[in-house]
């Protein structure tokens, strides 16, 4: 059996959930090692969350579920912006326009391209997988993997370099509602801002936002 089929959870490292016409948030970054400090911290988070969690009523674990993602990720975040100061193949202009061709590439042919943003180790998307013939939507391992393996070939050419190019491992999150869209939208096309690279969020080459969705800003 092909394992990049649609399935609705599957899971390597962490947990991934994909159903039907939804719009993910995802993000994927350059090949490079974590520190075990880092690795530390999440997982004291991660067990801190838990024993807090096991206390809470179901309404209570939703609200606090949601706000100890939003600081797993800002942490995350701010672990790849340091990274950048020695990885950082992607501020080649040359290896950017292959990652922003592949994907815009599948783009109204497997999933619908909300909005991305490249970063100098890392990319964010935002995507609606479109359903295949079996009525079933692409799945998102198969999406990334058709993207990180074109691309790493490519990149890899260019960079005269071999091996592993991405982490194996995507971060991608449901969106859940307009609301969550909108604020997955402005998270990435703030990066560049935060990360700053850019005064506004327009002056960073290698950020895209649909023309329907254009009008949000």
């Amino acid at each position: 059996m092909n394992n990049l089929n649609y399935k609705k959870f599957y899971k390597r490292n962490l947990p991934h959930y994909q159903l039907k016409d939804s719009y993910y948030f995802i993000t994927f970054t350059l090949a490079f090692s974590y520190s075990q400090k880092f690795i530390n911290k999440l997982k004291k988070e991660k067990e801190a969350y838990e024993e807090i969690s096991s206390k809470l009523d179901d309404d209570e674990k939703s609200e606090f579920k949601l706000i100890f993602h939003k600081k797993s990720y800002d942490y995350f975040e701010e672990y790849l912006h340091k990274a950048n100061q020695c990885i950082n193949y992607l501020e080649d202009n040359k290896i950017s326009e292959i990652v922003a061709e592949s994907l815009h590439f599948f783009d109204k042919v497997r999933y619908d391209l909300s909005a991305y943003c490249i970063m100098p180790n890392h990319v964010h998307l935002i995507i609606k997988p479109y359903e295949e013939n079996n009525d079933k939507p692409y799945a998102l391992q198969k999406i990334m993997h058709s993207i990180k393996s074109y691309t790493a070939n490519q990149c890899n050419e260019i960079l005269n370099k071999t091996g592993q190019f991405w982490n194996y491992e995507n971060y991608d999150h449901l969106i859940r509602d307009e609301k969550d869209f909108y604020r997955c939208l402005q998270y990435v096309i703030d990066n560049p801002v935060k990360a700053r690279l850019v005064n506004e969020w327009n002056e960073w080459k290698y950020t895209y936002v649909s023309k329907d969705f254009l009008e949000y800003e």
